[in-house]
């Protein structure tokens, strides 16, 4: 399965014309949040016109009213403290952020993301916009990591293919717990993107920018 992860695209819609083959060609696109910059549900179906529904699945970010998740839903996107199946691989995902030092209409303390979390099994991709802690993908430029210690303890317990996340916009990474992948896209509002092939025997990814 060929998977196209985008985050934090905080309605840079121009932006979806230098990935349009990759939309096109992809057999599924799942964003890890943050599609609007503090934007209500007209800024968040506005985002969504760009995508291909039929085969796109996505979650809020910090950056995205709680409201908007209706929006979500009324497409049938959703993964945001859900699970869906495609192609035989079970995908979970919870959105929002932890406390960050602006604030912004998304965020969770770290119970919660616990609390939801444990809610999941026989996870093969997990989605979230906050990064788990102690990877590449939660890295400030200072050295220090600021990501969530429960996403990292589930990944560690539960050992799920692919862990999805963005939120941390000079993060595009991957890295490994265990023997998870954990893939930041990075921010397509920067031009960033990552594509995965996922088979049930390798995982091969490749980070990208749209001026590459």
């Amino acid at each position: 399965m060929k998977i196209l992860h985008l985050s934090d695209i905080h309605g840079r819609v121009e932006n979806f014309q230098f990935i349009e083959d990759l939309l096109q060609n992809s057999d599924l696109i799942i964003i890890s949040g943050d599609l609007t910059h503090m934007g209500r549900e007209d800024a968040m179906a506005n985002t969504l016109r760009f995508l291909p529904l039929d085969k796109t699945l996505a979650l809020l970010g910090n950056c995205d009213y709680p409201s908007t998740l209706k929006t979500l839903r009324q497409a049938n996107i959703s993964i945001d403290g859900e699970c869906t199946e495609v192609a035989g691989y079970k995908i979970c995902g919870y959105g929002g952020s932890l406390p960050t030092p602006i604030d912004t209409p998304n965020m969770h303390p770290e119970e919660e993301f616990l609390h939801v979390l444990d809610t999941f099994s026989d996870v093969d991709i997990l989605v979230t916009h906050q990064p788990p802690y102690g990877t590449k993908a939660d890295l400030l430029p200072t050295g220090k990591h600021v990501g969530s210690k429960s996403i990292t303890e589930y990944i560690g317990t539960y050992q799920p293919k692919l862990a999805l996340c963005g939120h941390m916009h000079e993060a595009q990474s991957v890295s490994k717990i265990g023997e998870t992948f954990v893939v930041n896209s990075g921010s397509l509002a920067l031009g960033n993107y990552a594509l995965i092939n996922l088979t049930d025997n390798k995982v091969d990814i490749e980070l990208g920018n749209i001026s590459s």
